[in-house]
């Protein structure tokens, strides 16, 4: 039963992740294909202390970790992954985003969003890791 509710939450904790950063307001109004990357490491959050941006740039940084939190939480429970293959999931779940973002122009694809949603996943999978071994 505890596992069929697990299951819930996470299937819910998708969809919202996905319709938070994939399928926004502007989902497809631009077609396919016109999103924005940016490759340059931490331009964007250097731009916010530059402006003093203070609560901008905390959003974001704390935001892009703590959304994929929950996400280790599950591989780890779930799948009982090593670590590095957990945060290894999550690289790949984020790469798939930022791509969708990029594809359906709902967003940029930025290289600190998966450098920052892979340190949420790793978070997550080390908490439910501590979590699984005081259980015994």
């Amino acid at each position: 039963m505890k596992k069929k509710y697990i299951n819930i939450a996470f299937a819910i904790y998708m969809i919202v992740l996905l319709r938070y950063t994939v399928f926004r307001g502007s989902f497809l109004k631009n077609g396919f294909f016109h999103g924005t990357w940016n490759l340059t490491l931490f331009d964007t959050y250097a731009m916010f202390i530059q402006n003093h941006a203070w609560s901008v740039f905390f959003y974001y940084l704390i935001g892009n970790i703590i959304w994929f939190i929950p996400l280790g939480l599950f591989i780890r429970y779930f799948k009982q992954y090593h670590t590095v293959t957990v945060a290894f999931t999550g690289l790949c779940v984020s790469f798939l985003i930022e791509l969708s973002q990029w594809i359906f122009s709902t967003g940029v694809f930025e290289i600190d969003d998966l450098i920052l949603n892979t340190i949420g996943v790793l978070i997550g999978g080390i908490l439910m890791d501590y979590y699984l071994k005081r259980r015994g």
